[in-house]
């Protein structure tokens, strides 16, 4: 398949072609860029779309989407197989290469469950569709003071038990936690996440910068949300958002 008459974003050197100019791309059948040229080849009928001078980019990735098409992804069930699909279909088409289903702060149950299902399915993705990297679970270990929409009666504390019995045998299909990390005087989790190689990042938190720098230098490497839900900058208190 071509994509005619396309801006390809990125430097001259690298497209060969200069930056100005509209250029033609060919994906192979596992929709792969194959072919970049500054002339359309004569390759008789095949299909292409026309971009008729609008840009073409790498495609997103989305690490905190909580659901899609009616569903939320906390309520995911051994009969939504279908609707990953259609979801994996549309995100798509929105411009999105992969994402990480986020599972808010629920039941440890319903954690289990729509990870199971998600261990099921992500081995038989097949494209075209958004890939899923793995859950993103913000919660359950977060700043009650901080829940935001997060339902308190969920909330757990920071600790490697809890946090061993939430992952249970699928600590393989989580890719990203939201922790408080003031919740951990002993700065133990974020070293056992790490090691699990799971992504932490800090979020729903009351953290001084102290607490933030020491988070960061055990392993954490993101924020959730930056703003929301974490007290805004201070000059005597800078907090999370300063470091």
């Amino acid at each position: 398949m071509w994509i005619t008459n396309a801006h390809l974003i990125g430097t001259d050197a690298a497209l060969a072609v200069p930056q100005t100019s509209q250029v033609h791309l060919r994906f192979d059948e596992q929709y792969r860029l194959a072919e970049i040229s500054a002339k359309m080849p004569q390759h008789g009928p095949v299909p292409r779309i026309d971009f008729q001078g609008d840009f073409v980019s790498l495609g997103g990735v989305d690490l905190q989407i909580n659901g899609a098409l009616g569903l939320a992804f906390p309520d995911l069930s051994e009969a939504h197989g279908a609707m990953l699909e259609k979801i994996g279909a549309f995100l798509w088409t929105q411009g999105i290469d992969a994402y990480a289903p986020t599972l808010v702060t629920t039941a440890s149950s319903k954690v289990q469950t729509a990870l199971a299902v998600l261990a099921a399915y992500r081995p038989r993705q097949s494209l075209p569709q958004a890939a899923i990297l793995g859950a993103h679970l913000e919660g359950p270990c977060l700043n009650p003071a901080k829940r935001g929409a997060h339902p308190e009666s969920f909330l757990q504390p920071l600790t490697q038990p809890v946090l061993q019995d939430l992952l249970g045998e699928f600590g393989n299909q989580v890719c990203i936690v939201t922790l408080a990390p003031e919740l951990d005087p002993t700065g133990t989790t974020i070293a056992y996440l790490r090691s699990q190689q799971i992504v932490v990042s800090l979020g729903h938190s009351l953290a001084t910068d102290l607490e933030a720098e020491q988070a960061f230098a055990q392993g954490a490497t993101m924020v959730t949300h930056a703003c929301n839900a974490m007290p805004p900058l201070h000059h005597r208190e800078p907090g999370l958002l300063a470091t």
